[in-house]
């Protein structure tokens, strides 16, 4: 392996010299920090940029710097406008419309091309320009739009249903939502097309125009029954039925059909559905539609109410407690919970589940929401059965409804179990287990600098991981790619916070998320959610990764439609030295690093691959 070492990548090198660095992610970060603040010699090394893979490259870090410094990038915009590159074009396009909105004319050829591209990254691009225009800009375009919504080009990766932009397409259409028949048509026929990610694009389009769409209520319901279906077509299918159509006549039915239906995800979603219908108004939800984004944020809003109807939805949700899947059985429960004492006739099952250990405690809140003397007395009466796990749940329920423990019953601190969203992974570091790492470690090493580990040891990979950390002070980074040399720092994603947005190499002092984001793929999940934190001694967390590691909480989920997909893949962690690595709430290197040594995982490397939640 090569491994550059000249002057131009230490830290004391100007940002100036760095700009002829022959090494494109120096260039480019030279370029991004000159640009930042102020200085146009940092231009060139961004336009480069917008021919970049990473659309976070092009359009976040490249695109946010070039808009920022304003009026001295267009010249250089103007002319990357003529570039061969159609990625090139249309990110040129789209920076130069953040900075004069008064050019959309102009700059409308490039968009309108851009749309009909068969290329997914240059159709992002065009769709991201577009959310970004006026909205009396994007009528122009809805021509463009619905001829990429009918193309026939088979998806790249059938799995990838958030990678495939028909998706977003069809819903970028529903937005806009004038001239509505056509809209409403090509939705409809592409609910009824050959492939599963647009299929499930258009029911959410369909679910954004509401009551607009009502023509689409017989195409909607016979997706939801079909039980030949993928499970997110028919869950969108079944949110877009509940906002559109009549609650009681043409989406209750459905609905309750579906909860009994063959699809346990399905299952789980209809509960969903059904409790928020039959919920009662609260003052803080509003009628309107949240995306599927959002939705899965923050769960399902402003969806009609089912009156007077609340008796069979609490019958169909009292089955559903004691369905086969732990899923469906959480979704109805919390279902019921929103019902409050609406969901009375649901006390005799809710008080059965109280005995497990799933959905034990959920059924104890449940109860306390509903409330009433009656529930109480059951109560009082459950703590006298001689199964602990009843009496300590129904113990729980009591403190809930009146903020004392029952005599005799003092109420347990909650144990984490596989049920708890936060997990810990506990590894006793032996004197023998100690010997056999270093000598694999000294051994890898002696074989040449980057070489992939020969794990052939009795121990799980991620304690030897945790030896790295905790035993020899390296850092981790998990990826995809088995064949990186040398790590670049280009930042390939977004993060929800700003400090997890740097260009730069990401690493970890933790030997679990590494192997969860190399062994989870990406484009698949609709979303990564990687959380974890340490207790300090005044009981503060901590997740610089300097704590103890068996003193570690972690919640490790995906998109709630990723769930559906096959999302592991296989993948590598690359074991890098500390040496250029800086914290600032995450551990970041502005310098290309080679690794020490690799070592390939799976998900089953993956401590936690059975508490990957959605």
């Amino acid at each position: 392996m090569t491994t550059d070492t000249s002057a131009e990548q230490t830290p004391t090198a100007s940002p100036h010299s760095l700009l002829n660095s022959s090494d494109p992610a120096v260039r480019f970060n030279a370029g991004l920090d000159l640009v930042r603040q102020g200085d146009p010699t940092g231009i060139p090394a961004l336009i480069e940029a917008l021919g970049h893979e990473s659309a976070s490259v092009r359009l976040f870090h490249a695109g946010k710097a070039l808009v920022q410094l304003g009026q001295p990038a267009i010249p250089a915009l103007e002319q990357a406008l003529q570039s061969e590159l159609p990625q090139v074009r249309i990110a040129a396009a789209c920076l130069l419309y953040q900075i004069e909105p008064a050019r959309f004319a102009a700059l409308l050829p490039y968009l309108n091309a851009a749309l009909q591209s068969e290329e997914q990254q240059v159709l992002a691009d065009a769709l991201h320009f577009l959310s970004l225009a006026a909205e009396e800009d994007r009528q122009s375009v809805v021509p463009a739009l619905l001829t990429a919504l009918r193309s026939p080009k088979p998806a790249d990766d059938l799995e990838g249903w958030a990678t495939d932009q028909r998706t977003t397409v069809a819903i970028v259409l529903a937005k806009i939502g004038e001239p509505r028949e056509p809209i409403v048509a090509a939705l409809v026929a592409a609910l009824q097309g050959a492939i599963p990610a647009v299929r499930w694009g258009a029911a959410c389009g369909l679910a954004e125009m509401g009551t607009a769409a009502r023509v689409a209520i017989a195409a909607l319901t016979a997706t939801v029954r079909n039980e030949e279906e993928e499970g997110p077509v028919r869950v969108e299918a079944a949110y877009a039925l509940a906002v559109i159509g009549d609650p009681k006549g043409e989406t209750l039915p459905v609905l309750l059909d579906a909860v009994q239906c063959s699809s346990a995800w399905v299952r789980a979603f209809a509960a969903r559905i059904l409790g928020a219908m039959t919920a009662p108004p609260t003052p803080f939800e509003e009628p309107t539609y949240f995306d599927a984004i959002t939705r899965a944020l923050m769960g399902m809003r402003g969806l009609p109410h089912l009156a007077e109807s609340s008796a069979r939805v609490v019958t169909a949700l009292a089955q559903a407690v004691t369905d086969p899947d732990f899923n469906v059985r959480r979704n109805a429960v919390a279902a019921l919970a929103r019902l409050e004492s609406q969901a009375s006739a649901a006390v005799p099952t809710l008080l059965t589940a109280l005995h497990t250990a799933d959905i034990g405690p959920m059924a104890a809140e449940t109860l306390a929401k509903i409330g009433g003397e009656e529930v109480v007395a059951r109560l009082q009466a459950a703590l006298q059965t001689e199964n602990s796990t009843t009496a300590a749940q129904a113990a729980y329920a009591l403190k809930l409804l009146d903020g004392t423990p029952p005599a005799d019953h003092a109420v347990a601190p909650l144990e984490p179990t596989p049920h708890h969203f936060y997990c810990q992974v506990q590894v006793t570091l032996d004197a023998e287990k100690i010997a056999a790492f270093e000598a694999l470690y000294q051994a890898t090493l002696a074989r040449g600098q980057g070489e992939t580990v020969a794990y052939t040891l009795p121990y799980p990979k991620h304690e030897f991981l945790r030896y790295l950390v905790e035993g020899k002070g390296l850092f981790l980074h998990g990826s995809g790619k088995p064949d990186i040399d040398v790590l670049r720092p280009f930042r390939y994603g977004t993060d929800a916070a700003d400090h997890g947005n740097v260009s730069g190499i990401y690493a970890d002092r933790d030997p679990i998320r590494p192997v969860y984001f190399a062994v989870v793929e990406g484009k698949r999940c609709f979303g990564m959610t990687n959380g974890y934190f340490n207790l300090t001694e005044s009981g503060e967390h901590s997740t610089k990764g300097d704590l103890p590691c068996n003193e570690r909480f972690y919640k490790l989920a995906i998109g709630v439609n990723g769930l559906c997909r096959p999302f592991w893949r296989t993948g590598m962690i690359y074991v890098l030295p500390p040496d250029t690595f800086t914290y600032e709430k995450e551990w970041t290197s502005r310098q290309p690093v080679p690794p020490l040594l690799r070592v390939p995982v799976t998900h089953e490397d993956l401590p936690l691959h059975e508490q990957v939640w959605g």
